[in-house]
């Protein structure tokens, strides 16, 4: 995992011409901004909080990726739009791609998998499990997946 240093990567981003990556970064920028003059916080930004930004962004582009295959599946492919929609399909891929380098990295499917299992066994209910994990692993544990997991489990018994 690398620190996000905003002003570095714009630098970076600026010098290579790289349009796609300087756009990312401006949006976590202003997400960023967005919280720091929100009134929640005082000073500078930690690295937990711009791993927050970092992850809003990854959730938004991921939704937006969704909505893009989702488009693609409907479309012919030799269209002027199939072409569009399968561009900003790349752009996104390489986007989120490039601001989990900035994340800690994600806990696997089986350590997930174990630990849903083990507090399901001691009689815990999906609000406590989900609410270990926010806890206990925020920002390792995907909470969609641990969500999906439970209920998985819930539904075997």
């Amino acid at each position: 995992m690398q620190e996000f240093n905003v002003v570095t990567l714009m630098k970076q981003a600026m010098k290579a011409k790289e349009q796609a990556k300087l756009e990312v970064i401006r949006s976590v920028k202003a997400k960023m901004l967005l919280l720091q003059t929100s009134g929640k916080i005082t000073g500078e930004l930690n690295q937990e909080q711009i791993q927050d930004c970092i992850r809003k962004e990854i959730k938004e582009r991921k939704e937006h990726l969704e909505s893009v295959i989702k488009k693609l599946t409907t479309l012919t492919e030799n269209s002027a739009e199939f072409f569009t929609f399968s561009s900003q399909k790349e752009e996104d891929e390489k986007s989120i791609e490039f601001l989990n380098q900035y994340l800690p990295q994600l806990m696997s499917l089986d350590e997930m998998q174990t630990i849903v299992d083990s507090l399901m066994q001691e009689g815990k209910k999906m609000p406590e499990v989900m609410k270990y994990f926010s806890t206990h692993f925020k920002g390792k544990a995907d909470m969609k997946t641990v969500s999906q997991l439970v209920k998985e489990k819930l539904n075997k018994n």
